[in-house]
């Protein structure tokens, strides 16, 4: 069986083109395993069916030869052949038919186990080329989620998220009390109803927070920066300002604020930033990275200053 497995990406004009390309691949091949499962259910099934037929010959050959031998004898004469005489024609007429059967079932069951092997050497390259697919793939794949993560989180460039600040009991007060917000914390930014798309809470009431986080929606990102480059008017108080993260990228930053401490870990424009002993600010991509950072400063401290996240 020879097998037609190249792939060609030259002509593939985005990423999803070379996924769907590959995808295609792998279902051919799939499509090729199960055929060549058939073939070896059909090889079981051509030996039982040889088992039966031979066991057949035996059961059946007996009453077909008492049956001829009484259509070859009159009625009216004695019997030709008595008993003994009818068992040892029995004997040869199997005898004769199971050679013949024998060396069919023989040749047939050589011609399987030679299409056997070959579908087992068909089976093994299957393997080895679904392999190559599925690593080709692992890196198209990984490009696509970061993409996909990308675009998310410009979809949330123009929203705020506060903790802290105080919830009315109905949904509706949620954007008068953030404008009420802004007009006390920051005066120099003329915030107004009309720069507000939504401002909603986030999780379920009564689940152990007393006032749950507010997401607000401005019309452009330029509101929501603004906002961001003042929020150190908010020392000192009980409300703190974040910009709105993807669910991976709102887990790396927890993750790089466990591992390389709070206060010196933060995100702006949807990137995480971590900075260093040494001062230099960094931007962090993946866990990975982390490990090897916090890796890095427990095997070398600096006695002149404080390590983050290790105070």
């Amino acid at each position: 069986m020879r097998l037609d497995c190249s792939i060609q990406f030259s002509g593939a004009e985005s990423i999803n083109e070379q996924i769907a390309m590959l995808t295609s691949h792998i279902n051919t091949l799939k499509n090729k395993q199960k055929l060549i499962a058939d073939s070896l259910n059909d090889q079981i099934l051509k030996t039982t069916m040889a088992e039966v037929v031979s066991q057949a010959l035996s059961t059946e050959v007996g009453p077909l030869v008492e049956a001829s031998v009484k259509k070859l004898t009159p009625s009216h004469e004695p019997a030709t052949f008595d008993a003994n005489s009818i068992e040892i024609i029995k004997q040869e007429v199997y005898t004769s038919l199971k050679m013949d059967f024998d060396v069919l079932v023989e040749k047939s069951l050589k011609q399987y186990d030679l299409r056997m092997t070959k579908l087992e050497s068909s089976l093994k390259l299957l393997d080895s080329w679904f392999s190559k697919l599925q690593n080709a793939l692992k890196p198209i794949q990984s490009n696509v989620d970061h993409l996909s993560d990308q675009f998310d989180q410009m979809k949330l460039s123009n929203q705020l998220v506060l903790f802290g600040l105080k919830e009315d009991p109905y949904p509706e007060a949620s954007e008068s009390r953030f404008l009420g917000f802004c007009s006390t914390r920051f005066p120099g930014i003329p915030v107004t109803q009309n720069d507000i798309v939504s401002a909603r809470r986030i999780g379920k009431q009564g689940s152990g927070l007393k006032h749950r986080p507010l997401v607000v929606e401005f019309c452009s990102p330029r509101m929501q920066q603004l906002i961001l480059r003042e929020k150190n008017c908010l020392q000192g108080s009980s409300v703190f300002i974040s910009e709105s993260l993807t669910k991976s990228r709102l887990q790396l930053l927890n993750y790089t604020k466990s591992k390389l401490g709070k206060r010196s870990t933060w995100s702006s424009g949807g990137e995480i930033l971590t900075k260093l002993s040494d001062g230099k600010v960094i931007t962090v991509k993946e866990a990975s990275q982390v490990d090897a950072l916090y890796q890095l400063t427990t095997a070398h401290p600096s006695p002149s200053k404080p390590l983050p996240g290790l105070k």
